[in-house]
């Protein structure tokens, strides 16, 4: 019998929608003894309690001194606990909400020396496939990362809540210089409301659309590039040259193809340079998580812009879903942080949403017309409507057309994180006061279903 353990994020009495998915993929193994694990406030026993409904044992990690945790101080936690259950697998979601990183499974896959499958999207018995289709077989000392691809079961009515165990830093015993704020390599200097990418709509009927795409695609780039002091030096690593020459005096590409982790932390110790810049992409993200940890280095995640003030590094990352806007520094020696790097695509493309489904082929056609290279938001992805590679926002790719037409999107802020850099935005939905509005140039109004050719 397998002995799981599934990781949780409780956040305001809810649970992770993705670790949903990894508790769910748990009791649906066969011959599976399953403990759920959660980090949190002791306000989140009541939640865990619930989930015991479903005939699993839950354990809570709680302690003041754990407060302030970054991913370095939670994961070396974490780390402490799984050891102390001594599971054949650990499952999880592929990142929480209110944090959205991403890099705690890595670490802990460095820390506790597990394999590491992340981001599943099929699990059938004992086998799984991710999003970069790949397959395995899971057997023993293994971390699963899981997408949100099933909803979690409801409990029986008969059944009835247990006890909830809860250890504290007294049952783990971890140095107090290694968790908390003492132990955490970043910091939060600000917070504020993520409004930067707001645009002043102009409403049209569809038939100008044709205009208002040619004469878009004649415009002069009119962009003004910012002026910001630079970093001294600093480190980057994958297809992101253009982002290191803007925040760095001088720079140098961190070549880490065919390396050991040990080869790329002694390579990096001996540059002494300021911050190092990792493209937001597979494998990068997986090996700037493993270095951090090794490191004990703070590791910004999704950056979208960097400031450098009286010598101090400052990266700004979109938190909460993309709600508002976190500057953070660290204090470590180095400073690192992962950065989407904008695709190249055609000059035209349409962002499709849960709103285009209805006239979908008509929708593909009217791409067509322009050549516009098409991609989507999350919820098609996951409808599989769309592969995962088509999918643009904060968990997706980062676009930057001359022309974007967005058709039946609502608006959600982690799309708009995705679209953000695009020259001219047209927008269309049915709804007038549609949140995606709030982001274009040009809105037209008008069901989909309405769209001729």
């Amino acid at each position: 019998m397998k002995k799981i353990l599934v990781l949780l994020k409780i956040y305001k009495g809810d649970l992770n929608t993705f670790d949903e998915t990894a508790l769910e993929a748990a009791l649906r193994f066969p011959y599976s003894e399953v403990q759920v694990l959660s980090m949190c406030p002791m306000s989140a026993e009541g939640s865990l309690r619930k989930l015991t409904r479903l005939g699993v044992k839950s354990i809570l990690v709680s302690d003041a001194a754990y407060a302030g945790s970054d991913t370095v101080a939670t994961s070396t936690i974490l780390a402490k606990a799984i050891n102390r259950y001594n599971p054949d697998l650990v499952f999880t979601g592929r990142n929480s909400f209110d944090g959205d990183t991403g890099q705690t499974p890595f670490m802990l896959s460095e820390l506790l020396s597990f394999q590491m499958i992340s981001h599943v999207i099929k699990i059938d018995s004992n086998h799984v496939e991710t999003r970069e289709n790949e397959a395995f077989d899971l057997n023993e000392k293994q971390i699963v990362s899981f997408e949100k691809i099933f909803p979690l079961r409801s409990p029986s009515i008969f059944s009835k809540e247990n006890n909830v165990e809860v250890i504290d830093n007294s049952v783990l015993n971890i140095n107090i210089n290694d968790i908390g704020f003492n132990g955490s390599p970043t910091i939060v200097n600000k917070s504020f409301p993520n409004e930067d990418n707001r645009r002043f709509v102009k409403f049209k009927e569809f038939s100008e659309l044709d205009t208002l795409i040619k004469e878009a695609l004649n415009a002069k780039d009119n962009n003004v590039t910012e002026e910001v002091e630079k970093a001294p030096f600093g480190l980057y690593v994958g297809n992101i040259e253009p982002i290191a020459k803007k925040y760095f005096v001088s720079y140098e590409k961190l070549d880490i193809k065919d390396k050991t982790l040990e080869q790329i932390e002694e390579e990096i110790q001996n540059k002494n340079a300021s911050a190092i810049l990792w493209e937001e992409a597979l494998p990068y993200k997986e090996i700037a998580s493993r270095i951090a940890i090794r490191m004990r280095a703070g590791l910004c995640a999704d950056c979208i812009k960097f400031a450098y003030r009286n010598g101090v590094f400052y990266m700004t990352r979109p938190a909460l879903g993309g709600n508002i806007n976190a500057e953070i520094y660290c204090k470590s020696a180095i400073s690192m942080a992962t950065i989407k790097s904008p695709k190249a695509t055609n000059d035209v493309v349409f962002s499709l949403g849960r709103g285009s489904l209805s006239n979908l082929e008509t929708v593909k056609e009217l791409a067509k017309k322009y050549n516009a290279l098409i991609v989507c938001s999350r919820p098609l992805a996951d409808s599989d409507v769309f592969p995962y590679s088509y999918q643009v926002g904060l968990t997706g790719k980062q676009i930057s057309p001359k022309v974007l037409v967005t058709i039946g999107i609502d608006g959600a802020i982690q799309h708009i994180v995705g679209i953000c850099t695009s020259g001219t935005i047209i927008s269309i939905n049915k709804g007038k006061n549609a949140p995606i509005f709030d982001y274009s140039d040009y809105g037209i109004v008008m069901d989909v279903n309405n769209i001729k050719l």
